[in-house]
């Protein structure tokens, strides 16, 4: 736990510390780690109730649990409390000078000091060059001041000096996407999934970004392997029938809504998107059922209600499709598409009337 809180990965320090309580709940220090350890991972109330508990055992405040509380109040984002006393520590205590500069930059991350935050991981790095957790925080600086590409390049170097810093690697992919560096991207998700095979997410932005390729069989398959690890998420089994529907596989994106409707009866979203599929084909009076399902599931989604008016459309149903496009409007007035179909169905409605003699 030690060897992991030096190579700052507190998750899993957290979780050796952890075990040790249950055996030596009573020792201060180990509540001491523990309190660090979790204000690494910003969980502050978890925090302090293990800094209560390393004082209760000591029987007083001493320096060790006073560093302590000013380590994770700058943290928490308290810094104009404790920044000055953390700046005459980094000199006292020079070996607990990187714990006092991360604590203070995530401070003032936290309350938009974002020069500060730049300034203290500077000078860390002058200090420590290469130290990989000062390369994140910079990293994050430079994000947070919209340096987009400069961030990406501190977290490119923190993850070739620790490949298995996976918050890292997920802040990079973010930064890759926003850069549209798809191809780079997907090499990093491609990793996280070697390390970590069950990590859905990880499938999800992979696919999306093999869409944003025009890749979309090995889209498929991500999609298909996530909704293999999350069955019951029905966003998984949604993403597959978008993307067949996509790509003009439309019977297999009404095979896929139709699964997905049996799985999740009560998915508006399922019988929308099947009514979608159908209307592709053709099949206009089933997508007309699909659509209704919808409705009476989300009876308040003007989308719903204007494809529903689209079917009775093309089922030459103008009176019942007008009265749908009307419904869409009175949900949704800025609807323009809905408000000219509306107008438009309700004139051929008119003059299909019979007229009366006179």
């Amino acid at each position: 736990m030690i060897r992991e809180l030096a190579a700052w990965r507190p998750q899993s320090a957290r979780a050796a510390l952890e075990q040790c309580l249950r055996v030596w709940h009573g020792i201060p220090q180990v509540h001491l780690l523990a309190a660090q350890a979790a204000w690494q991972m910003q969980d502050f109330d978890a925090a302090r109730a293990q800094l209560h508990h390393a004082q209760r055992r000591r029987g007083q405040a001493d320096d060790d649990t006073a560093f302590a509380w000013a380590l994770l109040e700058a943290a928490a984002g308290n810094v104009l409390e404790t920044e000055d006393y953390l700046q005459q520590q980094a000199s006292r205590r020079p070996a607990d000078a990187p714990l006092i500069w991360e604590a203070l930059a995530l401070g003032y991350l936290r309350t938009y000091r974002t020069l500060d935050a730049m300034t203290v991981c500077n000078h860390w790095l002058e200090q420590y060059p290469d130290h990989v957790r000062a390369l994140e925080l910079r990293g994050r600086t430079f994000i947070t001041g919209q340096g987009v590409s400069r961030g990406a390049q501190d977290y490119r170097r923190a993850l070739e000096l620790d490949p298995n810093r996976d918050d890292t690697r997920w802040r990079l992919v973010e930064a890759l996407i926003t850069l549209s560096a798809y191809a780079e991207a997907a090499e990093h998700l491609e990793r996280a999934i070697e390390l970590q095979p069950g990590m859905v997410e990880a499938y999800t932005q992979l696919g999306e970004i093999y869409e944003k390729q025009e890749r979309y069989d090995e889209a498929l398959q991500v999609y298909e392997q996530a909704s293999l690890i999350a069955p019951h998420d029905p966003a998984h089994h949604s993403r597959v029938g978008r993307l067949y529907r996509r790509i003009g596989h439309l019977e297999e994106a009404v095979a896929r809504f139709e699964k997905m409707a049996e799985m999740y009866p009560e998915s508006a979203v399922a019988y929308d998107e099947l009514g979608r599929c159908l209307s592709a084909l053709g099949r206009h009076e089933e997508a007309l059922q699909a659509y209704l399902e919808a409705i009476r599931r989300e009876p308040e989604t003007a989308e719903y209600c204007y494809n529903a008016g689209t079917a009775y459309k093309e089922l030459k149903r103008y009176a019942e499709g007008a009265a749908m496009f009307r419904k869409a409007v009175q949900l949704q007035p800025d609807h323009t598409s809905a408000y000219k179909q509306w107008a438009a169905l309700s004139a051929v409605s008119f003059l299909r009337q019979p007229r009366r003699n006179t």
